[in-house]
């Protein structure tokens, strides 16, 4: 038989057990730390029944049917693709030159120090990559709110849009 003793707080864990087989080992029960193989388990056997109407089981209305039955057709985009095009193109835009212009900037502080021998300071090359990859993502959140909901474009640049996005995000009106 088996016996389970509790040490109660002492130990490492707080709260250790030992268990006691039959053949007098004695084993620690510990908790896992996350690893080890994930138990799956097999999904329940659906019975299938000559009349889906009739279906008793626990899976509800679709339990009858076949898989290619249950398949859902996918639904319609409820944001057209004009709408979807143009905010990805923004969000490129303004935040892709930036980016661009951010990555150009090693290569002439390289040319500067080694080709022309100015010292630039490495805090300066730090702040300037940080700028304009900050100027990136604020470039990414502007393209996307300055895309209007539906596809009839007022603005290239969209800031009508992109005043009454903010608004309605901020809370106002």
């Amino acid at each position: 038989t088996m016996e389970v003793v509790s040490r109660g707080t002492a130990g490492r864990a707080g709260l250790a057990s030992k268990v006691r087989a039959r053949r007098g080992r004695s084993l620690r029960v510990r908790a896992g730390k996350g690893f080890g193989k994930k138990k799956i388990e097999p999904l329940p056997r659906v019975e299938e029944t000559n009349s889906a109407s009739t279906s008793t089981s626990s899976f509800g209305v679709d339990a009858g049917r076949s898989l290619e039955e249950r398949v859902v057709p996918p639904e319609e985009p409820s944001v057209p693709d004009e709408v979807v095009d143009r905010a990805l193109t923004r969000m490129l835009t303004f935040s892709g030159i930036p980016f661009a212009a951010g990555l150009l900037f090693f290569p002439s502080f390289w040319y500067l120090k080694v080709v022309r021998h100015v010292d630039v300071p490495m805090y300066v090359v730090y702040a300037v990559s940080t700028v304009f990859v900050g100027v990136s993502l604020a470039g990414i959140t502007y393209g996307l709110l300055s895309t209007s909901g539906t596809s009839s474009q007022k603005s290239f640049l969209g800031f009508e849009d992109f005043k009454r996005n903010l608004d309605s995000l901020i809370g106002k009106k």
